[in-house]
């Protein structure tokens, strides 16, 4: 499958599409996009450069991504930063359990759930929340730029 000319894709889509490129396990390319984004490294400034279609709020299921993989400009689609994502888990009652920490330590929190697998969050909050974020082409290729990752073919085929 190629995305060359998408816009927009899903962590679930990249991860599936990347683990084959690299023939890497998927959870492994999943975790690595996991890790960045709890990091910090999708945000700019206090801006998230993620968003996601919440569930619930697609027109139809499958909506947030068509079936070519693509995911269009929808109106349900909302910025997602990573302190927004842990307060939706929280008031839903599935952030899975941390390590005690600090009160207001937000690095230390956003340290322990990127070194969760995403195993670790169960398959409601994994399939609907963390693999249903979206990430433009653009702010993916400068992520990669960033941790010198080669930009992976299936989205930049024909670019350096």
């Amino acid at each position: 499958m190629t995305h060359g000319a998408h816009h927009n894709l899903t962590f679930g889509l990249i991860a599936d599409a990347w683990a084959r490129e690299v023939a890497a396990a998927r959870d492994e390319v999943l975790h690595r996009l996991l890790q960045a984004a709890w990091m910090g490294e999708f945000e700019a400034g206090g801006e998230s450069m993620l968003s996601i279609v919440l569930p619930g709020h697609a027109l139809e299921p499958g909506a947030a991504a068509g079936a070519d993989g693509e995911v269009p400009d929808l109106d349900g689609a909302v910025a997602l930063t990573r302190r927004g994502l842990v307060r939706v888990l929280e008031l839903k009652g599935i952030l899975p359990p941390l390590p005690a920490l600090r009160v207001e330590a937000d690095e230390e929190m956003f340290a322990a759930l990127a070194a969760l697998p995403p195993a670790q969050f169960g398959n409601l909050v994994r399939m609907a929340y963390l693999e249903a974020m979206i990430v433009s082409r653009d702010d993916f290729g400068r992520w990669c730029d960033r941790r010198e990752y080669d930009r992976p073919a299936f989205w930049f085929t024909g670019e350096g």
